[in-house]
């Protein structure tokens, strides 16, 4: 029988690089996860399997040149990371009280990425995009009696 190779397997050889156990380690762990990982999630997750920090790191710069992951900013909580999925394009709503994310989609700018080209002197090609918007959840704003009420 002869497995399927994933597609998150292939961007790493046509990388250039080897399917080692931390990769597999790392991607499992980000097929798994619901939201984004932070640097330190990654790390707690990966000690009980004795996978030190500089592999960590390593790893995670391979991932990111492989296309395998995405760096997204999280402001003052960091960087995180997650799997990058070309069928599912998203973007993050982030609470900037409990940190709590929400994906959401449809964020308008492939409309924009014509128009953006055709004014740009200097610019051909748009390879990416990232988009976070910063907000306080419905549950943070109910327990703040915060003067900042959310419109519904």
């Amino acid at each position: 029988m002869v497995l399927q190779e994933s597609i998150y397997d292939a961007r790493i050889r046509d990388a250039g690089y080897k399917i080692t156990c931390a990769r597999s380690l790392l991607v499992d762990m980000f097929k798994q996860a619901n939201r984004p990982l932070s640097l330190n999630d990654l790390i707690k997750r990966l000690k009980e399997k004795q996978i030190d920090i500089a592999t960590v790191y390593r790893n995670l710069k391979v991932l990111k040149d492989a296309r395998v992951i995405q760096q997204i900013d999280f402001r003052d909580t960091g960087a995180h990371y997650e799997l990058m999925d070309d069928n599912n394009h998203h973007h993050h709503l982030v609470c900037v009280l409990c940190g709590k994310t929400e994906d959401f989609h449809n964020c308008g700018v492939d409309e924009m990425v014509e128009s953006v080209l055709k004014k740009s002197s200097n610019f051909s090609f748009i390879e990416s995009h990232t988009m976070e918007m910063f907000g306080i959840c419905k549950s943070c704003n109910k327990r703040s009696n915060s003067k900042l009420k959310i419109k519904n």
